[in-house]
C-alpha cells in the first residue's frame, strides 16, 4: 500500500516538541514514562492546536496536547481528564513543582495537588524538605490573589 507522502501542519515547526530530538518520547513504548513529553507540552505555544489535531485525527497513539491516548479518549466522550486515583498518585518532585511555576508564576496549591493527584500537604511536605520557603511564599500569594 503506498501511503501518501506526511505532510506536517503548519503550526508543527512552532512544536516544543519538535525542538527537542527527541521523538520518541512523546509516543513511548508500553509502560514506558512519558512524564518529560507532558511537562514540555505545558511551555508550547501549539499545545491547542496539537490536541485539536489529535482529537480531529482520532490520534489513538503518543502523547498530543499533553494528553495521554486514554485522557483524549475521555475528552471526546464529553469527560475532562480524571485525576489519578489515589492510589496510583504520582511521585511529587521538586522538579515538577520548580517546572510548572516557571511556566505559570499564578499557580497554586490546590492546582499542583489536583495535577499531582495528591493532597496539598504532599506538595507543600516536598518544598518544606527541600526548604524552598521563597515557593511556599508564592504559592501562599497565588492563592490569597484567587480569594
Amino acid at each position: 500500500m503506498n501511503l501518501p507522502p506526511f505532510k506536517p501542519a503548519e503550526w508543527m515547526d512552532q512544536a516544543e516538541c519538535a525542538k527537542t530530538g527527541e521523538p520518541n518520547a512523546w509516543f513511548p513504548e508500553s509502560g514506558d514514562a512519558y512524564g518529560h513529553a507532558i511537562r514540555t507540552c505545558y511551555t508550547c505555544p501549539v499545545r491547542d492546536l496539537c490536541l485539536q489535531t489529535a482529537l480531529d485525527n482520532n490520534e489513538q497513539h503518543g502523547i498530543w496536547g499533553g494528553l495521554t491516548p486514554n485522557e483524549r479518549r475521555e475528552l471526546k466522550r464529553g469527560n475532562p481528564p480524571r485525576k489519578p486515583k489515589r492510589n496510583t498518585r504520582r511521585k511529587v518532585r521538586l522538579e515538577d513543582i520548580e517546572f510548572l511555576l516557571s511556566v505559570d508564576r499564578t499557580v497554586t496549591l490546590d492546582w499542583l495537588a489536583d495535577r499531582f493527584g495528591v493532597k496539598r500537604d504532599s506538595v507543600q511536605a516536598v518544598l518544606r524538605r527541600a526548604e524552598r520557603w521563597d515557593l511556599v511564599e508564592q504559592l501562599r500569594r497565588n492563592e490569597r490573589a484567587i480569594a
